[in-house]
């Protein structure tokens, strides 16, 4: 992209900005609910499940299988599997969120892991 080009596009997305601040100026100044006038979209995000040793421990013997390929599912090291299990630590918000979703059907999680661990032994 030569030097022209992306000053008139960033020229047009600077215009295109501009013009919907004034959009969302107006739509306030009407009195009217936003609502009403523009599109909005209301989204709620739950917080992740509590995770201590004991769910942990539960949730890896529901899937039968060991804490190494535990481990290699989650994508952490068998280590910090081993504290959680042992409540030396509890899992990050992203790795509970990622618990939320094995624990609703461990199932697909366990066949699809070992039937990749079997591809690639």
């Amino acid at each position: 992209m030569n030097r022209s080009t992306r000053k008139t596009s960033s020229t047009s997305v600077g215009r295109r900005l501009i013009e919907s601040m004034g959009e969302i100026a107006n739509a306030v100044e009407s009195g009217r609910s936003l609502e009403e006038q523009l599109t909005v979209r209301m989204v709620e995000i739950n917080e992740p499940g509590q995770y201590n040793a004991k769910r942990v421990r539960k949730l890896r013997a529901r899937m039968g299988i060991s804490q190494a390929v535990f481990a290699k599912m989650l994508g952490v090291s068998t280590v910090l599997i081993q504290h959680w299990e042992q409540g030396v630590t509890v899992p990050r918000p992203i790795a509970r969120r990622l618990l939320d979703e094995i624990s609703r059907d461990p199932a697909t999680y366990v066949s699809g892991t070992l039937r990749r661990a079997r591809v690639s032994a």
